[in-house]
């Protein structure tokens, strides 16, 4: 008889930053796993791939900083390369959905932005917007179709008074489909405007600071009613630049600074939800303004290392901030990895995000599974690609991970004798499988005991550890699921 029973049966709890405690059924670390399923069960996520793309030249040759699903049923993507603005199309109805490079504005342009409004795609460069439309008609590229201030970011959002919107430098210029404004509002020089949302009935307005002149890190969220001669209030963060936000249920929801740091704001409470960074050795990480959307009801962000550097090492891939309905805390989870599985930040970076299906989408979009787009650069696979993954497609066959919190059976001052893992679960095979391994007392190395690869719901794994402490880490393969971890073990009297 053991004299303690440890049991994990509950994986809705997200990734803690604690590495003993956390919200109930937290743990250290996952990818690739589904942990707010209906039936409590730890499964793969439908894996991504990298979509296919045209030869060269009219393949993705740069970075895809925004995605943009359009009213044509087509889906756009552009981004900046040295001989200008690239821009892609892909039909997502043909039966092999392929991207190929439709127009290239010839104007210098890197990160620009990206948007749909009044039946027109419209793109910025450096110091330029172009349009292409109408798009229910029969289109035309107009490349210097307005003159912007020269900057890096002009981000672009569509307003509730059913105005255009775009980041112009300290600037925040409209278009009403008829008049074009450069300077609707105007920001304390030394901002530049990063990315755009709402809060409320408010424009809200994320910023960077000039990093010209070395000064204490204060970016700043502006928020504007559209009416008055200048914003109305500010929200100051104590960091360099606001990377990316969204409006949703409510809440602006905002990452920033190195880190990524993840905020929430209702207009009252600021609340800081999250930090990607593990410890004071983690580098910088890259988010970018068109990373984070609303995916499937959960917000997702995709975190990688800055295109700008060459390093990093919190792990990479799309992260969601989610919870299983309103009886669960909201919290994150490294949903999905890029395709060939790699998460080291130092050679991945995510810069676009969007999805189809759903209801946000187009009528003629809606008749889609819900399909997520990731705009990336993976330099151990596809390069520079844009990749897919649906709630239809197959599972993972590697790559799933889930490591469990410290366990000490609420005794973390004395030594055990750690005799048993368990496992419960179902639809194991030889192609459905899990790998059982262990670290005793903060060890530097997993040891493995053992995999399950035939159609049983239990098997126990004998190990007699002494230990203080134990964590559990699963490598599951493939439709394997998991139900229940229970360990066992003896305390010892010295």
């Amino acid at each position: 008889m053991a004299d303690f029973r440890i049991h994990i049966d509950d994986f809705t709890g997200g990734i803690s930053s604690d590495e003993e405690k956390g919200f109930p059924g937290a743990f250290i670390f996952a990818q690739n796993c589904n942990i707010h399923n209906r039936k409590g069960l730890l499964q793969s996520n439908p894996k991504t791939t990298a979509m296919t793309e045209a030869e060269s030249p009219n393949n993705i040759n740069g970075p895809v900083y925004w995605i943009k699903a359009a009213s044509n049923s087509k889906v756009y993507a552009t981004g900046g390369v040295t001989e200008g603005i690239r821009i892609y199309e892909m039909d997502p109805y043909v039966a092999t959905p392929t991207w190929t490079l439709v127009h290239t504005d010839a104007n210098a342009g890197t990160y620009g932005g990206l948007i749909e409004y009044k039946d027109y795609l419209y793109w910025a460069g450096n110091a330029t917007a172009g349009r292409y439309g109408p798009l229910s008609g029969t289109p035309a590229w107009t490349d210097s179709w307005q003159t912007l201030n020269a900057c890096d970011w002009h981000p672009m959002f569509i307003g509730d008074d059913d105005k255009l919107y775009i980041g112009n430098g300290s600037n925040l210029a409209s278009w009403d489909g008829t008049t074009f404004t450069s300077a609707a509002l105007d920001l304390p020089t030394g901002t530049e405007i990063k990315c755009l949302s709402k809060l409320r009935y408010n424009i809200a307005i994320g910023t960077r600071q000039d990093y010209t002149n070395i000064k204490p890190k204060k970016a700043k969220i502006f928020f504007w009613d559209y009416n008055s001669e200048s914003w109305n209030d500010s929200l100051p963060i104590d960091e360099y630049e606001i990377l990316a936000m969204i409006y949703h249920n409510g809440i602006l929801k905002f990452s920033a600074g190195d880190f990524g740091d993840l905020y929430y704001y209702n207009g009252t409470n600021l609340e800081k939800k999250f930090s990607f960074a593990r410890d004071e050795n983690d580098l910088p990480i890259g988010i970018y303004p068109g990373g984070m959307i609303i995916y499937r009801g959960k917000l997702h962000i995709g975190v990688g290392r800055k295109f700008e550097s060459s390093t990093g090492n919190i792990p990479s891939g799309v992260y969601s901030f989610g919870r299983k309905n309103s009886n669960f805390p909201e919290v994150p989870n490294l949903e999905y990895t890029v395709a060939s599985g790699n998460i080291n930040t130092g050679n991945v970076t995510i810069f676009s995000l969007e999805s189809t299906g759903g209801r946000k989408q187009p009528p003629a979009l809606l008749e889609k599974p819900e399909t997520l787009y990731l705009g990336v650069i993976d330099q151990n696979g596809s390069g520079f690609a844009i990749e897919t993954t649906d709630v239809k497609a197959s599972v993972y066959v590697s790559n799933i991970v889930y490591e469990s919190l410290i366990q000490d059976a609420g005794r973390p001052e004395k030594r055990k004798l750690w005799k048993k893992i368990n496992i419960v679960g179902r639809d194991f095979s030889s192609s459905n499988t899990v790998t059982v391994k262990y670290k005793d007392d903060y060890a530097s190395f997993w040891t493995t005991v053992g995999t399950i690869n035939t159609d049983i719901k239990h098997k126990g794994f004998d190990i007699r550890v002494e230990a203080r402490k134990l964590q559990i880490r699963l490598e599951l393969a493939g439709a394997a699921k998991i139900k229940n971890i229970i360990l066992e073990g003896d305390y010892l009297s010295i």
